[in-house]
């Protein structure tokens, strides 16, 4: 496992954390801030997703 791939991984960590820390922190909050925390989840989830591809890319892809 390349150290591009752990950066990577390790990024999608962060940015899922990222998410369950917001939906966490507006449980009970106004409905306004509810649609900014919305945002950022569904953000924080596909750059999530863009990072794991990115990582199976560096590992799996081809090593010319």
């Amino acid at each position: 496992m390349a150290m591009s791939d752990v950066i990577f991984l390790m990024t999608a960590i962060a940015f899922v954390l990222v998410a369950l820390l917001s939906t966490v922190a507006t449980l009970n909050a106004s409905p306004k801030f509810t649609q900014i925390a919305n945002g950022v989840i569904y953000g924080s989830c596909v750059a999530a997703l863009v990072s794991v591809v990115l990582a199976a890319w560096f590992l799996f892809g081809p090593s010319a």
